[in-house]
């Protein structure tokens, strides 16, 4: 994509899907779709790659459509490793690696890409899709069955690092997380 005002307005569609999607689900269908529809018209960019993402994410959420969540998915993971569209890599990675990839997969095939997301984040200085891979990584461990104390472990570096950034909603959420598995574990 090399228009200014296409760039411009996909940068702008791209701040607004997490806003949106916890907000409400029309208002991401809509930026979704009008995001993909703005790369398919106007070419790819950085934020085509998050809008085929989330696009597949919606697939299979609202519509039950795994294999177009897995295409998309795809589509634009490879957009970030093979063209080098990598603004937005932090989110992609979490996203396809934590929502798309276990549709189809074990829950343990997207871990790496959760771990890849959380130091993008960090280099990058996303704290917020740093702290959001590690509730995600913790989440990913609970659901694939892993040892408790390896998890307890990962959940104790991942409340140390929300600590530090001062995270408030990914404190609370791995302080959750780390109360579930010590009480798993009769702790």
């Amino acid at each position: 994509m090399s228009d200014p005002v296409a760039l411009a307005t996909l940068d702008v569609l791209t701040r607004v899907f997490p806003p949106a999607m916890f907000t409400d689900v029309n208002l991401l269908a809509l930026v979704l779709c009008r995001a993909v529809d703005l790369s398919l018209e106007r070419g790819h960019s950085d934020g085509s790659c998050f809008a085929y993402v989330m696009l597949g994410q919606q697939a299979a959420v609202r519509f039950g459509d795994y294999e177009a969540a897995s295409r998309l998915g795809q589509l634009g993971y490879d957009l970030v490793e093979r063209r080098g569209l990598a603004r937005f890599r932090a989110r992609i990675y979490l996203s396809f690696g934590m929502i798309i990839l276990p549709l189809t997969r074990h829950v343990r095939a997207g871990r790496e890409l959760v771990r890849r997301a959380f130091e993008a984040a960090r280099q990058t200085g996303d704290l917020t899709f740093a702290g959001y891979s590690c509730i995600l990584l913790n989440i990913n461990m609970l659901a694939a069955g892993d040892p408790l104390a390896e998890t307890q472990r990962e959940a104790e570096n991942s409340l140390a690092f929300a600590q530090k950034m001062r995270f408030g909603f990914a404190i609370h959420s791995i302080a959750t997380q780390l109360g579930l598995i010590r009480t798993l574990r009769g702790l």
